[in-house]
């Protein structure tokens, strides 16, 4: 069986699998925020986030609680599964 490569984000090890897996969320957060007519500071004002760290989620270069990724859900007017594709 072939290893999957380690990539190391925020101190955390994360396999390419991961990865891949926050950049398509990231992505999938920007689609449905650009679909929405949301600008950052919109959802960043309705998260109560900082524009900083909305700006890793949607870049992929972090992992967030459920608990988070069910409340940008809401802000966007959708559910988990469009924002995960899951």
């Amino acid at each position: 069986m072939k290893k999957k490569k380690i990539i190391i984000r925020e101190k955390k090890l994360w396999t390419d699998e991961e990865y891949d897996f926050l950049k398509s969320v990231g992505n999938n957060i920007v689609r449905l925020k650009k679909e929405n007519n949301l600008t950052s500071k919109q959802v960043c004002d309705e998260l109560e986030m900082d524009k900083s760290n909305f700006r890793r989620i949607e870049a992929g270069r972090t992992n967030i609680s459920l608990l988070l990724l069910r409340r940008i859900a809401k802000v966007l007017g959708t559910d988990l599964s469009e924002i995960t594709g899951k």
